[in-house]
């Protein structure tokens, strides 16, 4: 398991790369639209080369609102107009290039386009199933329309093309929708990858202070249980706020948020590679070390953070008022006759005794 405190911060970082990524395909197509466009003015396709300009225009603002967007909702929503843009494009290809051009296999890309609904933040599984049921329908009708069009009804601007060229288009049309499905696919699994870590630090993380909770402190100890590492030097801390309760009830609860968000913070900030905090419950703290720390070099850590904790001020609320608070610590070392929870309470029992000898203590066995 990682001993690293998961960064909070995922949800903004992940939309920042995601904008990133669309901006830089909305380029990608934009590039392709002006190729169309040099295509079609050298052959002369003025209505193809009218469509494409709009599209070349289309990705343009398209590629500004990327890089302004704030939210996932509205993120998804600009990648499902790339979805609109290549579903028209290809309609206006088909009829123009006619059906041996390939621009309809656009479509079998397009059903993979239906992941977006699943993926759409702000819809009901109604909405869902409601909008991949339509789309498909949509897809299913237009390329029955199409290949009704192009093979029994005369269209007076249809081009008339090579045979060499029908069948190169075709080919890069065909690779081209391989690629897009590959996107799709691509893009259900980044808002997956988003939602796992959603979960993940829900389910794993103090959203107070930043830290793993008790579930996530468990994972921990159980995989330090059952490595085969030698455990002889595996410690625990429990570490527990002096007189809690009196910050709440002189200070109101908001300053007693910030306590212990201080103390999160100190703990993460303090504490090397190998030693793993966490929210265990209300005013305590878990602290694991792993079998290469020594007992002595965790003590030492854990005294340098015990003096930290007892130097912060804060504040009242009141001009010039401040109060500090301390803590108690109990600290046990790996026995092979004791089990993880036997560790677990030892090190609580030490954390008694310092509260006994007057708090502000650190006791270890």
């Amino acid at each position: 398991m990682d001993n690293k405190i998961e960064d909070l911060s995922f949800k903004v970082k992940d939309l920042q790369s995601d904008s990133i990524t669309y901006g830089k395909t909305s380029l990608g197509l934009m590039s392709f639209h002006i190729a169309f466009l040099i295509f079609d003015l050298i052959y002369g396709y003025t209505f193809m080369a009218f469509v494409n300009c709009l599209s070349i225009s289309f990705y343009l603002v398209l590629y500004k609102l990327f890089k302004e967007c704030k939210t996932r909702v509205k993120l998804i929503r600009l990648a499902k107009s790339i979805v609109y843009e290549i579903m028209i494009y290809m309609i206006f290809s088909t009829m123009f290039f006619g059906w041996d051009c390939g621009y309809q296999y656009w479509l079998f890309s397009m059903f993979c386009s239906y992941l977006f609904a699943y993926v759409a933040p702000d819809r009901t599984d109604a909405i869902r199933r409601a909008s991949t049921v339509f789309f498909m329908c949509i897809c299913l009708v237009a390329f029955v329309g199409l290949y009704i069009i192009t093979k029994y009804v005369q269209l007076p601007y249809t081009a008339k093309q090579d045979d060499a060229i029908v069948v190169t288009t075709c080919i890069v049309n065909v690779i081209l929708v391989f690629a897009a499905i590959g996107t799709y696919n691509n893009v259900y699994i980044r808002q997956m990858e988003y939602k796992y870590k959603m979960l993940h630090n829900i389910a794993d993380f103090d959203q107070l202070t930043g830290l793993g909770n008790r579930y996530y402190m468990n994972d921990v100890l159980l995989e330090i249980e059952n490595s085969r590492i030698n455990k002889q030097n595996f410690c625990v801390a429990m570490l527990d706020i002096d007189y809690f309760k009196s910050v709440n009830d002189s200070y109101g609860h908001d300053k007693g948020d910030e306590v212990l968000k201080t103390i999160g913070k100190i703990l993460n900030e303090n504490l090397p590679e190998g030693v793993t905090p966490g929210r265990w419950g209300g005013e305590e703290f878990l602290i694991v070390a792993q079998p290469d720390i020594s007992l002595e070099e965790f003590v030492n850590l854990l005294e340098i953070i015990r003096l930290k904790i007892k130097q912060v001020k804060f504040s009242t609320g009141e001009v010039d008022k401040t109060f500090s608070c301390t803590i108690s610590v109990g600290v046990a070392q790996y026995n092979p006759n004791l089990s993880i929870p036997d560790i677990i309470k030892k090190a609580d029992d030490n954390l008694y005794k310092a509260k006994k000898l007057g708090r502000d203590k650190l006791i270890y066995s």
